[in-house]
Parts: C-alpha cells; structure tokens; sequence
C-alpha cells in the first residue's frame, strides 16, 4: 500500500469509517495471519489471533495517524498478542501442573471461573488418555481417591493403578509439549512422579 494511501485510510479508520476499516481489515489480513500462523501453527488459533488484532486496531483507532509504520506495529501488535496467550496457557498449565502433584484439584486460590478454565484445559488434555489411564487419573487426580481405592473400582492391582497414572502423565506432558512449543519445561519436570 502507497505510503500516502495508507495514512489516508488509517484517518478515516480513526474518525470511525467502518468502509474504511473493512479495507484495512482486507489489507491486513494476509500479514497478520502469517505471523500468526508461524508463531501457533494452528489456523483456528490464527483465525482467532486475526480477529483479536483487528478487534484491538479499531478499540485504538484514534491512536492510527500518530503512527509512523502501521506495518510495523500491526507485527508488533500480532507478535505481543500471541505471547501473552503464550504466558497465559504456561500460567495455566503450571498451576494443572502444581495441582496435580498435591493430589486432588481444589480452587481454593482461584475464583471459579479461573478454576473452570483450568479444569476445561486439563479434560481437553485429558480426552486424549487411553480409557484406563483416563479412568484412573480421573478418580485419582480429580475425585481424590487412594491408589487402592482406584484400585477397589476398577478392579485392578494397586500397582497397575501406578503404572495407568505414570503413563497419563506423561501423555500429558507430551501433548503440553508439542502444544507449548518449549514453554512449559518446568511445568513438565513439575509433572514428574
């Protein structure tokens, strides 16, 4: 876009053009979605991380003529979006994490909405499990049961119990690897039983 051109539609974008900012929108879209894109890998999470973006350039539309590179802080903008969800989801994934070592999960620290999320994240976690390790990591980890309890009703040996429980966290583990690309490390070492 003509330098000209763009400081034109960035007023108009400012002064509430809706016009003008479905054209922005149309012009941003390819840029934003490739930082996106090679930051998550993911094209939902890249649609999502779009719309956010465009969502926080018309919430700050009277700031867009100061600019000197729109391009520049639109990739800025993208990037510092993307790692705080980053620093959002280790956030999360750590407190799973220093939950699961005390035993059963409780949200004495958290309100319930906060609480709700984490339960949300760790069964999207957990869907993965084989239905053994899932049964037993579920009554262990979030209903609180002993291992001979856990045992008791699924009618296993207590040791086979341990070994269901060893192998889910590290399934667990693994997908918060490839999901996190690196940030949760310590989390990981936390899980370690």
């Amino acid at each position: 876009m003509d330098i000209h051109d763009e400081k034109a539609l960035l007023r108009r974008v400012a002064l509430g053009d809706e016009a003008a900012f479905t054209l922005l929108f149309e012009r941003c879209q390819p840029g934003i979605s490739y930082v996106a894109y090679q930051m998550l890998h993911d094209l939902e999470d890249t649609r999502d991380v779009l719309q956010e973006i465009m969502s926080k350039v018309w919430q700050n539309r009277a700031r867009l003529p100061q600019l000197d590179n729109f391009g520049a802080y639109l990739h800025t903008l993208t990037r510092n979006h993307i790692y705080d969800q980053f620093r959002k989801k280790a956030n999360e994934d750590a407190f799973i994490a220093q939950e699961l070592q005390k035993g059963p999960l409780s949200h004495n620290a958290f309100n319930e909405i906060q609480y709700r999320q984490l339960l949300d994240r760790l069964h999207h976690l957990m869907k993965q499990l084989p239905p053994q390790q899932y049964r037993a990591f579920r009554l262990s980890k979030l209903e609180g049961l002993r291992l001979e309890e856990v045992a008791g009703h699924m009618g296993i040996a207590r040791e086979t119990v341990k070994k269901h429980l060893k192998e889910a966290l590290k399934t667990i583990r693994l997908q918060l690897q490839r999901q996190e690309n690196g940030w949760l490390l310590c989390m990981l070492l936390a899980l370690h039983n």
